[in-house]
């Protein structure tokens, strides 16, 4: 990766990394979409892909503000995720206020001077 991006340094290294299994894990779940009907009749993923793209990248930028372990990271938002409403009703949830609680506990934000 450092010989076409050579302004990378030795701190970029898990980003990139995860950068790179992301982009391996779209390549596999999109060639398992197409293979099972879950694509959009122009070959685009439908709304999973997207999601899953959103949720690891607010996993590593949690991570990452927080300087806490990305596997530290997923097992505090799924201490904080809330399943189905009656067991049945809409979709699984994450309650971001005791999530944010938590963090903010466990490594509260750097004052950036922002």
């Amino acid at each position: 990766m450092r010989a076409l991006c050579p302004w990378l340094s030795d701190s970029d290294g898990p980003a990139c990394r995860a950068w790179a299994e992301m982009e391996i894990l779209a390549t596999v779940a999109y060639g398992q979409f197409r293979d099972e009907g879950l694509t959009t009749p122009a070959g685009e993923p439908r709304k999973l892909l997207a999601e899953y793209r959103a949720i690891r990248s607010a996993q590593l930028a949690i991570a990452r503000e927080r300087g806490l372990s990305e596997s530290d990271v997923r097992a505090i938002i799924s201490a904080h995720t809330e399943g189905r409403q009656f067991g049945f009703l809409g979709e699984p949830r994450v309650n971001v206020l005791e999530l944010n609680l938590e963090l903010d506990t466990k490594k509260p934000m750097k004052n950036t001077g922002r």
